[in-house]
């Protein structure tokens, strides 16, 4: 049995910890977002999502007992159009398996970039908004705690510096009444009183919460505009948008399509794809959102 150490957020890294928190949530979200139907029962799909997204193609296959499998590998050599035209397994259960593309297995890619698949994985933008997100956390417990002191001194020397530097820190630490020594605070110290709540701004966090997670789910073809930032935009914006969301949807979909199109006419399966709701709701907001992958009638 494994056995996982618990995340410590006080004496731990916090921007370390909460990046990886938001890894994982970011994958696992990508992981559910298409639905497919009619993959083969020995295609495991979440090892198929797996190498889709994150490392941009994903090989299918059929192996001696006449069955449909998907493993890892290299895919190599060049037609006419620069597409790969060659397949070799890396994995130990599929030995001395080296295959041609389009004749006897499928590669299904993440985006249309055959040249360069991996460049196109979903890794970079996991890794970019999970360290957005983690920096967005740090902040709002930097205001939570600074919620709890409400004075800057300005003091004359290193002693009293010192001093006062232990008063804080037993602020922060959530003491009500922090002062212990006499002369923690004297009368040539000044002090700016701060309204406690002039020092929390997690309001205001919580809406570039929101702005971050919309832009992570627009590039995936996903609308969650807000309902106030709507009314501020005009119609040429909005058609704007749509245009955006339906290109940046289709980046993904069509790719998927078209591999099923091929794995039906090679193997006579019937598989599709398709993005597991037309409407979804945003966790973060709440707010009814869409994925524009077609367009409007």
């Amino acid at each position: 049995m494994v056995h996982y150490a618990p995340i410590d957020l006080i004496n731990g890294t916090p921007l370390a910890i909460y990046t990886e928190f938001h890894r994982k949530e970011l994958r696992n979200f990508l992981m559910n977002l298409y639905e497919w139907n009619g993959l083969p029962e020995t295609v495991d799909e979440r090892f198929f999502n797996d190498q889709l997204l994150f490392n941009g193609y994903a090989t299918c296959f059929e192996y001696t007992d006449r069955n449909i499998y998907c493993t890892n590998g290299a895919i190599s050599g060049l037609d006419r159009y620069y597409r790969p035209t060659d397949f070799v397994s890396s994995n130990i259960y599929f030995k001395n398996i080296h295959k041609t593309i389009g004749k006897d297995c499928v590669v299904a890619y993440n985006t249309l970039n055959y040249q360069h698949p991996q460049e196109d994985s979903c890794r970079a933008l996991v890794d970019i908004f999970a360290y957005r997100l983690a920096e967005l956390d740090v902040s709002i417990d930097t205001s939570i705690k600074n919620s709890r002191v409400c004075i800057i001194p300005v003091v004359s020397d290193d002693k009293e510096a010192i001093r006062t530097a232990k008063v804080l820190k037993e602020m922060y630490e959530g003491k009500p009444a922090a002062l212990s020594f006499k002369s923690a605070f004297n009368k040539d110290v000044e002090m700016f009183p701060i309204k406690a709540k002039d020092n929390i701004v997690v309001t205001e966090l919580a809406d570039a919460r929101r702005n971050i997670m919309a832009d992570f789910y627009s590039y995936l073809g996903i609308d969650t505009i807000a309902v106030d930032k709507k009314e501020r935009t005009n119609y040429k914006e909005m058609d704007s948008n749509k245009t955006q969301l339906l290109i940046n949807g289709l980046r993904m979909t069509e790719a998927r399509e078209i591999f099923c199109k091929e794995m039906n006419d090679l193997f006579g399966t019937n598989i599709s794809v398709k993005l597991r709701e037309e409407v979804l709701e945003d966790v973060e907001s709440g707010a009814e959102t869409r994925t524009d992958t077609e367009p409007e009638t």
